[in-house]
Parts: structure tokens; C-alpha cells; sequence
């Protein structure tokens, strides 16, 4: 087979098999004339493998009899060169136009969760609550995991507006996000549900376990000195509390709880009742455990706590760091990577992925969770598993790079994202995140609180 009639068949090849899979590319679609401009340039190689051909058909007719193979060769070298070229500088263009992209889709995305989150306390707004809790039912069925539910009001409350002001009102509205941030381990969700209600969901406790964390989040609260003027104001909570049952509709879930707070209302506020699905009872007293009388002092013209858990203020929170995605103006300056809620560490593993498939660096998850957290929370009480879960928080935002993403998964794990890392390197950081941890021990009124984690 001649020279000419070999590059007859190739050339309409490499047009079939190059140009239709870019065409189809969501990148192509999406960045618009850029990338149309690199596939009209390789339509032009490809045009001009097609003349060289024709020329080789013609000479070839003419001259038969003394053929030019090293004038063809060079030729199809420089030709193939060409094409080589314009791949390159396409690929390159590819990138650039994905990066442009998914950097638009992260604003977007920034610009959503603001609309989602409540201007006063940073928290979800009722909306996104609505919706994550939508979700969330729907994750639990399929895990068969449970979820239970804490609704939250702030006792006279319009009582403390009328005498103080709705700035003052306000003031105690963001403080009482804070303790809820720092004083329910392992939550889901924190919302503001409307007005001085809060919302919070959790999941893989019991209802007995969700009324601990009420409560403790309400004795937390009854700490709280609010400071308005020369005036230090106490404020109390009430909780209901339920559990998912099995085909239960979010808002039927939502109403129980409701009617649960309602009694603890009507019993006399500041307490804590649990819907049971039939009945509505008290929250047992033996739940009040660990009692502490440490006062948290709040300035209302910033609600920022001047001690919480004996740490220095400029420690970052725990929940101020897990919820990077949901609340930014929160975030402490001390963190150094990104922290992120679920919806977004899928975004960035989905892209790490697409890169990987065009030929990007390899990434590595790890998945750490404390060992028997359910355990020490029980034998320590609730102020020494929050202090395990701040300690590890801390180290891991010591620990990774900033380019590293970290998820808060659940009440006790975390899911690490390690950009450009092979599984011998990830093996290095999960063993230096697991000796940090051993390191770690904490004085309570039971003993010495000490914790591990798996990877």
C-alpha cells in the first residue's frame, strides 16, 4: 500500500475519533468560543493531513515511477508535529476553561449558602434547615441509622425584648447560637428555626442520648452572664425532643417534637421532654450530670464569650470550624485549611476525580473517627467529650496542609480530602494524626480522660 492511500485511511480516522468526544465534553459546552476556536484549529490539521494526501494522490499519478519516500516522511512528521501541538495547547486551554468554570460554580455556590443562612446568628435559616432535614430523613431510611430532632425556645423571651430592647434581644440570640455550636457534640445540624426558636438535628443517638445533649446544652446556657449595660441578665431554654420513626414524614417528626417543648413549657420551662411517638415524658433526671458553675461572660455588643471551657478566646471553636461552608464571617483566624459541610466535599472530590481522569495528580481520603466516643461521653460527661472533640479538631487544623479539605462526617469522624498524595504518604499522616491523638489527656471529676482514633 502506498504512502498516500496509508494517510487516506488515517486522516478520516482521526477525524472521527478526535473531533466528536471534545464536541460532547461538559467543558465544551459551558466555556463556549475558546474551545470552539482549538477545535477549529484541529479541524485545520486535520484539513491540511487531507491536501497532503490529495498531493500525494497527484503526485503519485504523475511520477509514479520515482516516488520521494524521505520528502513523504518528513512530510508526515511535520505534519503529526502540528497535530501533536495543537493537542497540547488544547489540553492546556481545556484546563484553564474547567478552572474558570468550577471556580464560577464555587461562587455560586458561596452566593447560596448565604441565602441559606441566617443574617443574625449565622446559623442555617428555616429554609435550608427545611430542606437538609428533607435530605437527611431520606440518608437515615437507607443507613437505617437513627435521627432524632431537638426543638429549642428561649424562655421569656419577649419578656427580655420588652425590658432590654430588641438589640439586647439580639445579642442573646447569637450568644445562644454560640453555646449551641459548642455544647452539642456531634451535631448534624444547627438552625435557626424562627424568632427565638432553634433547631438541631442529630443522627446515630437515642432519644435518651439526644435529651443529654439537651440538656446540656441547657445547663451551658444557664452559665451564660449576658452583659447589657451595667446589667447581667440570666437566660434559660426549654427542649423537645424526638426520635424519626420508621415512615415518618420530616414535619410530622418536626410537630412532635413541637408538642414535646410545648410540655416542657407548660411544666415550668427550663427542662427538657421527649416525644416518644405516643406518649410525651420528662427527660430523667439522672441526665443532669457534670455539673458545672463556671460563669461564660457575653458583651451583647459583640457576643464573644470572654472564657469558654478554661481555653483562651483566640482558640478557635469547634463548631465555628466545622461549619466553614455555612457561616464564614464565624471563622476564627487561626484556621489554616478548609473545613467543610457534606454538599462541598462531594463538589471538591467530584473535581479532584475529573482531574484525575484527564491525567491530573493522584488524591487520597482518610476517614478518622474516635474510638468509643459514645463511652467517654457517658463516663466523663458531656464537658470532657467536647473537650476531646475540640482537642482532635485543633490538632487535624494543625496537622494537614492548607491545601487539605476536612468534613465533619459525623459526631465523632471526620473525612480528610489530601490533594496531589499517594496512599504511602497518606499512611504518614494518618499515623502522625493518630500519635498526636494519644497525646491528649484531660482531668475530670471520674479520672483521667484519654482517647484514640482510628483511620
Amino acid at each position: 500500500m502506498s504512502e498516500s492511500s496509508t494517510l487516506s485511511t488515517l486522516a478520516p480516522s482521526a477525524s472521527t475519533v478526535c473531533v466528536p468526544p471534545l464536541a460532547d465534553s461538559p467543558v465544551v459546552r459551558q466555556s463556549g468560543g475558546e474551545i470552539a476556536d482549538c477545535l477549529a484549529r484541529i479541524h485545520c490539521t486535520l484539513t491540511m493531513l487531507t491536501n497532503f494526501d490529495d498531493s500525494l494522490s497527484t503526485h503519485d499519478a504523475e511520477d509514479n515511477d520515482h516516488p520521494n519516500p524521505l520528502l513523504q516522511a518528513e512530510a508526515c512528521l511535520s505534519l503529526l508535529g502540528q497535530l501533536k501541538t495543537t493537542h497540547a495547547e488544547l489540553n492546556e486551554r481545556l484546563r484553564a476553561a474547567e478552572a474558570r468554570v468550577h471556580e464560577q460554580s464555587m461562587k455560586i455556590k458561596w452566593h447560596a449558602n448565604e441565602a441559606r443562612t441566617d443574617a443574625l446568628t449565622n446559623l442555617s435559616n428555616r429554609r435550608a434547615f427545611e430542606d437538609e432535614l428533607s435530605r437527611r430523613t431520606t440518608e437515615v431510611r437507607r443507613s437505617m441509622a437513627p435521627l432524632t430532632f431537638i426543638m429549642i425556645d428561649v424562655d421569656h423571651f419577649k419578656r427580655l425584648n420588652d425590658t432590654y430592647g430588641h438589640r439586647a434581644g439580639d445579642g442573646v440570640l447569637r450568644g445562644v447560637a454560640t453555646i449551641l455550636q459548642q455544647s452539642i457534640a456531634g451535631a448534624e445540624l444547627i438552625a435557626r428555626y424562627g424568632g427565638e426558636e432553634f433547631a438541631v438535628v442529630l443522627t446515630g443517638m437515642s432519644t435518651a442520648e439526644t435529651a443529654a445533649a439537651a440538656d446540656c446544652f441547657r445547663r451551658t446556657l444557664r452559665r451564660a452572664r449576658f452583659k447589657i449595660g451595667n446589667q447581667s441578665v440570666e437566660v434559660s431554654a426549654s427542649c423537645g425532643v424526638a426520635l424519626l420513626q420508621p415512615n415518618e414524614h420530616p414535619t410530622h417528626l418536626v410537630q412532635r417534637s413541637d408538642a414535646a417543648l410545648y410540655a416542657a413549657k407548660q411544666a415550668g420551662r427550663d427542662a427538657t421532654h421527649c416525644h416518644t411517638g405516643t406518649t410525651i415524658v420528662a427527660a430523667p433526671p439522672s441526665l443532669d450530670r457534670d455539673p458545672d458553675d463556671t460563669p461564660l461572660q457575653f458583651d451583647l455588643s459583640s457576643c464573644d464569650s470572654e472564657e469558654w471551657l478554661n481555653q483562651v478566646d483566640e482558640e478557635p471553636s469547634l463548631y465555628s470550624l466545622m461549619q466553614l461552608a455555612h457561616k464564614p464571617p464565624g471563622l476564627p483566624g487561626a484556621c489554616r485549611v478548609t473545613w467543610c459541610d457534606r454538599p462541598m466535599l462531594f463538589s471538591y472530590i467530584r473535581q479532584r476525580i475529573a482531574e484525575w481522569n484527564r491525567g491530573g495528580d493522584p488524591f487520597c481520603l482518610l476517614l478518622t473517627e474516635i474510638d468509643n466516643f459514645d463511652h467517654l461521653a457517658l463516663r466523663y460527661g458531656c464537658r470532657s467529650a467536647e473537650l476531646v472533640l475540640r482537642s482532635l479538631t485543633l490538632h487535624l487544623d494543625a496537622t494537614m496542609r492548607e491545601m487539605d479539605v476536612l468534613c465533619q462526617l459525623g459526631r465523632s469522624s471526620t473525612v480528610i480530602l489530601l490533594p496531589r498524595a499517594t496512599i504511602e504518604s497518606a499512611t504518614m499522616v494518618a499515623e502522625r494524626i493518630r500519635a498526636g491523638a494519644a497525646q491528649f489527656a484531660f482531668p475530670s471529676a471520674t479520672g483521667c480522660c484519654e482517647f484514640s482514633v482510628s483511620i
